[in-house]
């Protein structure tokens, strides 16, 4: 399949968005909640045509949020941006939302003259933006609206950004024709995609290339009432790991799934999205103020993984036209009772996350520097060996460029956690090992011409790409290849040990455990056959075969042989 250079070359993460505020349940009727409609967006932006019925936007004043009502279309920033390098930058307002992030598709809001809503349909955490359905036998079809965005290249010149519907092909999206409507059938209670293969994809006019796309679950959330308030802090980045391991993080206010009930002075909090089926985070409430302490919540049986409830203390920081969220682990996610919605509101700097996963939890700081949570220890002076890396995307119809996206779990083959700091990863195409060009790769710390092995949190935000706390990446490339190869290297203990090499056709070619001491470097350490169709062959007769040759430094040499 080609793909168009100005593709994302991303992953595309389902975020969680926590948008408004948990009504409390105390066995009587709940008040409906109110919230303000802000859209937030930067000083400074283009113009689009949208403007939906309920727009208003916030802006940064002094690293603060001003709530400023607009009456004329919403407005959103544009970064200048290299037509080579894709659009790999496209911010929506007080968010820096590269396009490797996608937002959830909000709330369905039932109002109550029976109108459907959508809420946040696009990338970037869009708060405020609410698109009107309609409702025929019991299927509700919202219409996309067009020219949502503007980008600029470097050249200046700009293209428009579209809503349209673009459904999965193997293992990327691809626009359908002229298509711009999404149908979703109503029981009356929820709503769910009539093809869930099918989302909202931001599409570029100029090219038909798509930049990203929001998601949904099956069954939407569905609120009785169109909120007129909105009471939250502008929204920090929201992650998820979709199909991997992953870290659900909300901001402010509890989602509004969650369900909360008394026992005398416990609040025990019930139904969170990603935590395992009948666990219950329990906190405590003194007059108005309730606590929630950090707290475990038992194994993931699905993902095979424990559980956290770990309270954040978040910032968002502005320097220039770049926004850093930053999150640190607390012991204690507070929130105060307000009695006259019934419902329960956070400091506006106070988050969590339920924290799930083979993965090491790690915060972010404003200057995107990973720290190590609590939880996950690991013993840095313990040699271990690394687990297999997985490829999940990938494009190499272009000869001249491509890229490939991987995901570690920062684990050992025991089940331990690694230390980030000593891990590495190697490329390989075509059984190849790569030799990056620093002319090219540039960011490395190094005076060398060429590098074999890349530090697992090395970012340079141009070929090499680092995100969602460092469990993604992203690696771009320039010339011709069939299969691309990650291995992952650990040293540690002043011993170096290799994982076994993944390929992005989903073969594993194994490695034997290494320890390199700077004397036996190249030496053979097993040949393995395999036959024409990739099986492993045990003992290879007369024929045609593959034989891989794997050395101590983890380099594999693949050639065809005849016996």
């Amino acid at each position: 399949m080609k793909i168009n250079s100005l593709v994302i070359c991303a992953t595309f993460f389902a975020s969680l968005v926590a948008s408004g505020q948990l009504v409390s349940n105390f066995n009587r009727e709940s008040k409906p909640v109110q919230a303000e409609n802000y859209f937030p967006a930067s000083m400074q932006g283009k113009k689009t045509n949208l403007s939906p019925e309920f727009s208003k936007y916030s802006i940064l004043k002094d690293n603060k949020m001003a709530k400023v009502p607009v009456d004329e279309p919403l407005i959103m920033n544009s970064y200048t941006m290299s037509r080579n390098d894709s659009l790999y930058f496209i911010t929506w307002g007080t968010n820096v939302a590269y396009a490797q992030y996608t937002s959830r598709v909000g709330d369905i809001i039932v109002g109550s003259d029976g109108s459907f809503y959508l809420k946040d349909p696009f990338l970037g955490n869009r708060i405020g933006t609410w698109l009107k359905g309609q409702l025929e036998d019991n299927v509700v079809s919202f219409t996309l609206p067009q020219a949502i965005a503007y980008a600029q290249y470097e050249d200046g010149t700009q293209t428009k950004l579209l809503a349209d519907v673009i459904e999965q092909q193997d293992n990327t999206f691809v626009p359908v024709g002229g298509q711009n409507i999404v149908t979703f059938t109503w029981d009356n209670d929820s709503l769910k995609c009539v093809d869930p293969n099918v989302k909202i994809g931001m599409v570029l006019e100029d090219s038909g290339a798509w930049t990203g796309y929001a998601d949904w679950d099956i069954n939407m959330t569905v609120q009785r009432d169109v909120p007129s308030t909105y009471n939250g802090y502008a929204d920090a980045l929201n992650y998820s790991m979709s199909g991997f391991d992953y870290n659900f993080m909300y901001n402010q206010t509890f989602a509004s799934e969650i369900k909360m009930r008394f026992d005398n002075d416990r609040v025990i909090l019930c139904d969170i999205p990603a935590t395992p089926e009948g666990s219950v985070v329990i906190g405590s409430i003194e007059g108005d103020e309730l606590s929630i302490p950090q707290q475990y919540l038992g194994v993931d049986s699905v993902n095979m993984c424990h559980v956290y409830f770990q309270p954040l203390e978040q910032h968002l920081t502005l320097e220039g036209m770049y926004l850093y969220p930053e999150n640190k682990c607390i012991d204690t996610y507070k929130l105060t009772l307000n009695r006259d919605s019934l419902s329960f509101q956070a400091a506006e700097d106070n988050a969590f996350s339920i924290n799930c996963g083979k993965n090491v939890l790690l915060t972010i700081d404003t200057r995107g520097m990973l720290h190590n949570a609590r939880f996950k220890p690991f013993d840095r002076n313990r040699p271990a060996t690394p687990t297999t890396a997985a490829i999940y995307m990938y494009a190499n119809s272009n000869p001249e460029w491509g890229f490939a996206c991987f995901s570690h779990p920062l684990m050992d083959i025991e089940g331990n956690y690694i230390d980030p700091e000593q891990t590495y990863y190697r490329i390989y195409m075509d059984d190849e090992l790569q030799e990056l060009d620093t002319e090219v790769y540039t960011g490395f710390d190094t005076d060398e011409t060429v590098v074999t092995e890349v530090p697992f949190l090395f970012n340079n935000s141009a070929n090499i790409f680092l995100f969602n706390w460092g469990y993604m990446h992203q690696v771009s490339t320039f010339k011709e290849w069939g299969k691309f190869g990650i291995q992952m290297v650990y040293k540690a203990g002043g011993v170096e040990r290799v994982s076994d090499i993944v390929y992005s056709d989903q073969t594993i070619v194994p490695a034997s455990i290494c320890e390199i001491n700077g004397t036996d470097q190249n030496v053979l350490i097993e040949s393995v056959y395999y036959d024409m169709s990739g099986r492993k062959v045990s003992n290879p007769i007369r024929g045609m075969y593959i034989r891989c040759d794997r050395y101590n430094d983890g380099h594999v040499n693949s050639v065809k042989v005849a016996l």
